[in-house]
Protein backbone atom coordinates (compact mmCIF):
# COMPACT_ATOMS: atom_id res chain seq x y z
CA UNK A 1 0.00 0.00 0.00
CA UNK A 2 1.28 3.72 -0.68
CA UNK A 3 1.18 6.18 1.85
CA UNK A 4 2.13 5.99 5.59
CA UNK A 5 -0.23 4.59 8.02
CA UNK A 6 -0.04 4.91 11.71
CA UNK A 7 -2.02 2.37 14.05
CA UNK A 8 -3.78 4.12 16.88
CA UNK A 9 -5.05 1.04 18.90
CA UNK A 10 -5.46 -2.47 18.15
CA UNK A 11 -8.64 -4.54 20.00
CA UNK A 12 -10.02 -8.34 20.01
CA UNK A 13 -7.38 -10.14 20.39
CA UNK A 14 -5.38 -7.70 17.39
CA UNK A 15 -8.06 -8.46 14.92
CA UNK A 16 -9.64 -5.00 15.00
CA UNK A 17 -7.40 -1.99 14.28
CA UNK A 18 -8.58 1.32 13.92
CA UNK A 19 -5.16 3.73 12.41
CA UNK A 20 -4.82 6.94 10.48
CA UNK A 21 -3.42 6.88 6.55
CA UNK A 22 -1.89 9.43 4.27
CA UNK A 23 -0.41 9.80 0.59
CA UNK A 24 0.44 12.36 -1.37
CA UNK A 25 -0.63 12.44 -5.29
CA UNK A 26 0.13 8.80 -6.75
CA UNK A 27 -2.14 5.66 -8.28
CA UNK A 28 -2.00 2.33 -7.12
CA UNK A 29 -4.04 -0.83 -6.92
CA UNK A 30 -5.47 -2.61 -3.52
CA UNK A 31 -6.90 -5.93 -2.43
CA UNK A 32 -8.40 -5.32 0.77
CA UNK A 33 -7.77 -8.43 2.45
CA UNK A 34 -9.61 -7.17 5.98
CA UNK A 35 -12.88 -5.33 5.71
CA UNK A 36 -12.30 -0.99 6.62
CA UNK A 37 -14.49 1.05 6.54
CA UNK A 38 -12.44 4.69 6.44
CA UNK A 39 -13.53 8.60 7.09
CA UNK A 40 -11.81 11.08 4.64
CA UNK A 41 -10.00 13.80 6.70
CA UNK A 42 -8.75 15.73 3.98
CA UNK A 43 -7.83 15.25 -0.15
CA UNK A 44 -9.27 14.14 -2.59
CA UNK A 45 -9.45 10.59 -4.72
CA UNK A 46 -11.21 8.51 -7.60
CA UNK A 47 -11.42 4.98 -6.70
CA UNK A 48 -12.65 2.43 -9.16
CA UNK A 49 -13.25 -1.06 -8.19
CA UNK A 50 -11.98 -3.25 -10.33
CA UNK A 51 -13.73 -6.59 -10.07
CA UNK A 52 -17.51 -4.30 -10.71
CA UNK A 53 -16.04 -1.16 -12.54
CA UNK A 54 -17.48 0.99 -10.09
CA UNK A 55 -16.18 4.41 -9.61
CA UNK A 56 -16.74 6.64 -6.87
CA UNK A 57 -14.88 10.05 -6.11
CA UNK A 58 -14.13 11.02 -2.72
CA UNK A 59 -13.51 13.96 -0.75
CA UNK A 60 -12.90 15.56 2.69
CA UNK A 61 -16.35 14.43 4.77
CA UNK A 62 -16.64 11.22 2.69
CA UNK A 63 -17.52 7.87 4.73
CA UNK A 64 -16.48 4.53 2.32
CA UNK A 65 -16.61 0.95 3.33
CA UNK A 66 -13.98 -1.54 1.63
CA UNK A 67 -15.54 -4.97 1.94
CA UNK A 68 -12.62 -7.89 2.44
CA UNK A 69 -11.75 -9.20 -0.99
CA UNK A 70 -12.78 -6.22 -3.14
CA UNK A 71 -9.72 -5.06 -5.43
CA UNK A 72 -9.75 -0.79 -5.65
CA UNK A 73 -7.93 1.14 -8.32
CA UNK A 74 -6.84 4.54 -6.42
CA UNK A 75 -6.04 7.82 -7.87
CA UNK A 76 -4.36 9.97 -5.45
CA UNK A 77 -5.18 13.35 -6.47
CA UNK A 78 -4.04 15.71 -3.78
CA UNK A 79 -2.73 15.14 -0.51
CA UNK A 80 -5.48 12.69 1.37
CA UNK A 81 -5.63 11.49 5.11
CA UNK A 82 -8.37 8.92 6.46
CA UNK A 83 -8.75 7.28 9.65
CA UNK A 84 -9.75 3.85 9.46
CA UNK A 85 -11.36 0.84 11.13
CA UNK A 86 -9.82 -2.38 9.83
CA UNK A 87 -11.43 -5.98 10.76
CA UNK A 88 -9.65 -9.26 9.69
Amino acid sequence: MNGEFKVLGRLRNESIEVGEWSCDPCTFELRFSWDETAYFLKGSVSLENLDSKEKFQVTEGCYFVFPKGSFWRWTVHSVTKKIFTAIE
